[in-house]
């Protein structure tokens, strides 16, 4: 079976419009000539797609999947001509991001350079715990997100691993002999993923430290590290976050033998896939040097 992308796009405006009638306006057809392509469209799937009275038409089970489907395939369409059209920015709908507050300010900067060199495409980040990115998504107020720590997915949501960072185990140099800071373990998960009770970089330094328990919990990882500074506890941080002290020495990794990495997350909307200029920014940051 091959789609006919002509028939699904004159599918796709009967269905936007919800009226033989307007669509044909809109696409500048006959009527008869409409309501045939789309019989095709039809016979070609071997499913009716509408259910046609006089009064209205409606969608069918799987007229409802073929829709979903559409409006990504003509959503992203309609991305590409505005790309090669080079509409002037205030034309263009932003590219709206959600993420963590270490996330924006330490790697999506050298992304979003080489990302605007078009000087059509803007960023909108928005920062925010993961329950508040996921209903923003839901809504789909948000084309994508990358976050660290993701609670159970829910319905209508896509999450994959997109790409695996190296973490430590960190404490300031000069806290190091201090009982009270080695014991003190900042919790690295959201503050709103309460169902969560697995920290398994604590069970490995409890090996180590059997006092070591949560002391704090706070879902900023930037303020996880000012913590540490201040000799609050201990705390899994990131290699691009915390490497360069490291290597001065100001700050010790409290399990150099252990190789703790955690995958960055993706997060979608079934139905509403990354289009190009989010696969642009997706794909720059996929190889971004760290």
């Amino acid at each position: 079976m091959k789609t006919n992308l002509l028939h699904l796009r004159y599918f796709y405006t009967v269905a936007k419009e919800g009226s033989f009638t307007r669509a044909a306006e809109k696409l500048r057809i006959a009527q008869p000539a409409l309501s045939r392509m789309i019989k095709e469209l039809e016979e070609s799937f071997e499913k009716e797609l509408l259910v046609r009275t006089k009064k209205q038409i409606t969608l069918t089970e799987h007229g409802r999947v073929a829709w979903k489907y559409a409006q990504g395939i003509f959503d992203q369409v309609n991305e590409l001509e505005k790309f090669f059209s080079k509409e002037d920015i205030t034309t263009l709908p932003p590219l709206r991001i959600g993420t963590s507050d270490v996330l924006a300010t330490q790697i999506f900067p050298q992304v979003i350079t080489k990302f605007t060199k078009d000087e059509s495409i803007y960023p909108l980040v928005q920062i925010g715990t993961s329950t508040e990115i996921y209903d923003l998504i839901e809504k789909k107020s948000l084309d994508f997100a990358l976050l660290f720590h993701t609670p159970s997915p829910r319905a209508g949501l896509i999450i994959r691993p997109f790409r695996e960072f190296r973490f430590h185990l960190v404490i300031g140099k000069k806290f190091l002999k201090k009982e009270e800071t080695r014991t003190s373990f900042i919790g690295s998960r959201e503050v709103d993923e309460v169902t969560n009770k697995k920290f398994p970089t604590l069970a490995l330094w409890k090996e180590i430290e059997p006092k070591a328990k949560i002391k704090i919990s706070t879902n900023s990882i930037l303020a996880h590290l000012s913590m540490v500074k201040e000799g609050l506890g201990i705390a899994v941080l990131p290699s691009f976050l915390v490497g360069k002290e490291l290597a001065q020495g100001h700050l010790i990794d409290l399990l150099p033998k252990e190789r703790l990495e955690f995958k960055l997350n993706l997060i979608t909307h079934r139905d509403y896939p990354p289009h190009l200029t989010g696969e642009k920014f997706l794909n720059l940051l996929q190889s971004q040097e760290v």
